[in-house]
């Protein structure tokens, strides 16, 4: 269903029961929370870095 429905909305439905799974000590959901995060960063250095923010 991710596919079908492009809406990012409907994805982010599913964080509160990532987050509770890995609370829970789901390591497949702690593995989802963890490369997102990476993710995530992985952007916002990209941003930075086309910002000159980051000093490099």
């Amino acid at each position: 269903w991710v596919y079908a429905d492009q809406s990012w909305a409907r994805v982010a439905e599913l964080v509160p029961t990532v987050v509770a799974c890995a609370d829970a000590g789901d390591e497949v959901a702690n593995k989802i929370l963890l490369d997102s995060v990476h993710e995530l960063a992985a952007s916002v250095r990209a941003v930075a870095q086309r910002l000159a923010l980051s000093g490099e």
